[in-house]
């Protein structure tokens, strides 16, 4: 099975414009494998947060913007907020900015049986203040070959059905050759996945996050965490959305804020102050 600066005292209230599709089993977060990462060394690690509760994770790519999966965006009912800067979930940091959702905007193929086309966009409410704990990831070049060994981070399980980490996580993963992928997921394995992992290591249920490619001097996303069948177990990598493949769906919905119908629009609505005073606390 495929498995604060700017409202803080508010409580988002979301709707999504044609949204009756289910989440898919893909929602909390798991870095099998993984270790603690050092502070600040993913500045562009993003937590979709619920309260408390890390969603899903994300990637920022500017100030304005957060790439994450479509999967994780598709029925946002309740009060989503973005993370920034963050280390350890179960304190509130100095170096962490809030920011509300402005617009989602999903792309218009996604198919949440096969996970083709898993990719989204965030327009967050107010530009991320750039420094060294918060800054965007670099997007690779076109027909991009990813790289040998990569990278997964973001916070969950350690272990299928164990204790959730509060700090941030990472493991290093080795890529699985598109042949290979295809026949572990006969049929299920389309041009725009790319596959990682190994027996132990893995990112199931950690959606949205990055995986990343380090060549030279560049640090990669290479990758989107989308799905995959159980949790680091043989035969059966990470599936991974390629970053690569959508440059020009990236470009195109950036540029014009998704005035195409390449999107789902999020309305945001400030109420109330309990959900992010809760998290700050």
């Amino acid at each position: 099975m495929k498995s604060v600066t700017v409202g803080l005292f508010s409580l988002v209230a979301l709707t999504i414009e044609n949204s009756s599709q289910a989440l898919p089993k893909l929602g909390l977060t798991h870095i099998i494998g993984g270790v603690e990462a050092d502070k600040g060394e993913f500045p562009w690690i993003i937590g979709i947060r619920r309260g408390k509760v890390t969603v899903c994770g994300g990637s920022l790519i500017n100030k304005n913007w957060v790439l994450t999966a479509a999967h994780c965006m598709s029925t946002v009912k309740e009060a989503y907020f973005l993370v920034a800067g963050d280390h350890n979930t179960a304190i509130f940091e100095e170096n962490e900015q809030i920011r509300l959702i402005e617009s989602v905007y999903n792309h218009r193929f996604y198919n949440h049986d096969t996970f083709q086309n898993d990719i989204s966009l965030i327009k967050v409410s107010q530009a991320f203040q750039l420094n060294d704990f918060v800054k965007p990831v670099e997007l690779p070049p076109a027909y991009f070959i990813p790289t040998e060994k990569m990278t997964i981070a973001g916070w969950g399980y350690t272990t299928p059905g164990g204790n959730r980490s509060e700090v941030l996580l990472k493991a290093v993963v080795p890529f699985v050759n598109d042949s290979i992928c295809a026949q572990d997921y006969s049929g299920e394995f389309f041009p725009s996945m790319i596959c990682a992992g190994e027996n132990g290591k893995d990112a199931l249920y950690d959606s949205g996050g990055p995986l990343m490619c380090y060549l030279g001097d560049h640090a990669y996303l290479c990758g989107i965490t989308s799905w995959g069948d159980g949790c680091g177990e043989l035969d059966k990598p990470g599936v991974y959305t390629e970053v690569s493949y959508f440059l020009d769906w990236i470009g195109n919905t950036t540029s014009s804020s998704g005035t195409n119908s390449d999107n789902q629009f999020v309305k945001v609505a400030a109420s109330t102050v309990l959900l992010l005073v809760f998290y700050v606390l």
